[in-house]
């Protein structure tokens, strides 16, 4: 992130900010969630990331939604709708 690093207080602030624009929604855990997610984590391997990447792609895949980001791992989700951005 280097110089664009927020203090904790800073980025709080920051997703309280992102929250409150309209077009921002908290969604609830979809159905078939914990079944996709015990799929997504038998795949892989042990690892913090594995299991915070899984529970992402997991609840994007059983809302119906498009997973976008910068991580190209999360193209090993099968059946996943991702769009995977470059930098």
């Amino acid at each position: 992130m280097g110089g664009q690093r927020l203090t904790s207080a800073g980025a709080w602030k920051k997703g309280a900010e992102f929250l409150a624009l309209p077009e921002v929604q908290i969604l609830p855990e979809p159905t078939g969630l914990d079944a996709q997610l015990e799929t997504f984590c038998k795949a892989g391997p042990t690892s913090p990331n594995w299991w915070t990447d899984a529970y992402l792609a997991a609840f994007a895949k059983c809302a119906g939604l498009r997973l976008t980001t910068f991580d190209q791992g999360f193209s090993r989700f099968s059946g996943l709708d991702v769009l995977i951005l470059r930098t």
